[in-house]
């Protein structure tokens, strides 16, 4: 007889909240050309180190990512 396996919803979400952190740095890295330590040295600096174009796509992956991890069942 096999158990139905049951999934931990609260536990699904905050594993997927938490390694997003790690997926938005590498799709950052990817659309903004940007190599791991300038993401860092830029995340370190004030905000004028950051185009207006830059921070548009820091936006738009950090709501498509929040909405991809938020909508998945």
């Amino acid at each position: 007889m096999t158990r139905k396996q049951t999934t931990n919803f609260l536990l699904e979400k905050h594993q997927q909240i938490f390694s997003l952190s790690k997926v938005f740095r590498e799709k950052i890295c990817e659309e903004c050309n940007w190599s791991e330590a300038t993401y860092y040295r830029k995340a370190k600096k004030n905000a004028n180190s950051i185009s207006k174009a830059e921070k548009e796509k820091i936006i738009a992956i950090a709501n498509d990512l929040l909405h991809e991890a938020l909508m998945e069942k």
